[in-house]
């Protein structure tokens, strides 16, 4: 029997010489195979500046991230006071239809005197044309005039005259159970008039504090606690040439904010009770590099670079909008 005396040394070595030679590790080779002290010295200067650069971007990148938060905890708390929301009226009938015969013979009118010297004007459409006049549109019934409304060039001053009224739109209006409009509250109900050339006079309802003429807040929710209206639409002065269908068109959203109710809303038929529940989200901003960005507008950078620009003239009345999303 022959036995192999196992040389431990001579092994490793070997192992370590062939792992050298054939490793794709950068400057490792070069420094086992440099036969010349001054290469070799360069190849390992080399081999320890790369291998300092890795070990520092790496720990750059590792606490770069363990220095922003990594769980985001969600949890849903009812808050104790929420602010009561704006609610914005319109009704579907853009112009009342006696005054919009009276508008009708206003111009017409003006347009006679206009013209001296013709006791008889005929109204005629020039060929090629895709309007009408104010005769010919009140004489055809079946004529649907609610596409093309924008193109008769009615203003804001002849929607805000023209237009449904709040003190004949609301017959009656309670919040919490209480008059809106009584005495002895501790609210009161402001109403501003909107006017747009697609939904006429608007009316936009904002329940204040009568101590601090701050938005209301309430604790609980239900149909008690909150403001109830009885509408009153007017039927009768209805304009079928602009008006498509009957009712009121109801947008809530924050009080300060513009109502845009093109983009939302809900459409309330006569003879019907419609009862519209609010719930609000709550979402804080979380600390590190999204820290640059502010909760509210007149906390953000801009209005530095607004004021260096001279354009801060109009920071302290700004209104913002809200989109309503499904």
């Amino acid at each position: 029997m022959i036995h192999r005396q196992w040389g431990g040394a001579t092994n490793y070595h070997r192992l370590l010489s062939t792992y050298v030679n054939q490793t794709t590790t950068h400057g490792v080779r070069k420094i086992t195979t440099s036969r010349h002290p001054a290469r070799k010295f360069f190849w390992i200067l080399v081999f320890l500046t790369s291998l300092g650069g890795c070990c520092y971007h790496c720990s750059y990148l590792i606490g770069n991230y363990l220095s922003n938060p990594k769980v985001t905890i969600t949890q849903e708390k009812d808050a104790d006071f929420v602010e009561f929301p704006a609610l914005t009226v319109c009704n579907l009938n853009v112009i009342k239809k006696d005054y919009a015969h009276q508008y009708f013979e206003m111009a017409s009118s003006r347009r006679l005197k206009g013209s001296p010297g013709k006791a008889n004007v005929t109204a005629t459409k020039a060929p090629n044309t895709c309007y009408q006049s104010e005769a010919e549109l009140l004489q055809k019934s079946a004529v649907d005039l609610s596409d093309t409304w924008l193109s008769l060039g009615v203003t804001k001053d002849n929607l805000s005259e023209f237009g449904h009224k709040a003190e004949d739109l609301i017959i009656q209006c309670t919040f919490n159970s209480k008059d809106c409009f009584g005495n002895n509250t501790t609210f009161y109900v402001k109403i501003t008039n909107v006017t747009s050339p697609i939904f006429g006079l608007c009316h936009t309802l904002s329940v204040k504090k009568n101590d601090t003429d701050k938005a209301m807040t309430i604790k609980k929710g239900g149909t008690t606690q909150g403001i109830r209206l009885t509408l009153n639409i007017e039927r009768s002065e209805y304009w079928d040439l602009i008006s498509a269908e009957y009712g009121v068109r109801l947008l809530v959203h924050p009080q300060g904010t513009f109502p845009t109710m093109q983009r939302g809303g809900i459409i309330a038929s006569p003879g019907r009770s419609v009862h519209v529940g609010v719930k609000r989200r709550l979402t804080k901003l979380l600390p590190g590099y999204e820290g640059s960005c502010t909760e509210t507008f007149l906390e953000s950078p801009i209005r530095k670079r607004l004021k260096s620009l001279h354009l801060d003239f109009d920071l302290e009345n700004l209104k913002y909008t809200y989109e309503v999303r499904n």
